[in-house]
């Protein structure tokens, strides 16, 4: 739909998760909604340098993992609310 030419891979992240906890690092983050702007309503705001002064309400999962093919290290990450 969104022609990425490699596409988030959200549900196995998931179950990644569920499944070997330890692959993964996390990080406490704020993230809001924008409500009231008419050109980004809806966005959702990740407040990764904690500018807003506000506490975080998720933790931000990343995956790290090496690509034995290419040798090179991947990053995959995702946002899991509490």
């Amino acid at each position: 739909v969104f022609k990425f030419e490699n596409p988030p891979l959200h549900d196995p992240c998931a179950v990644a998760l569920v499944v070997a906890p330890s692959l993964f690092e996390t990080t406490p983050l704020r993230v809001d909604v924008e409500m009231k702007s008419e050109l980004s309503a809806g966005q959702t705001v990740c407040d990764i340098w904690r500018n807003s002064g506000n506490p975080p309400n998720v933790f931000h999962y990343i995956i790290v993992f090496q690509l034995i093919a290419e040798q090179s290290e991947t990053n995959v990450d995702f946002v899991m609310v509490e």
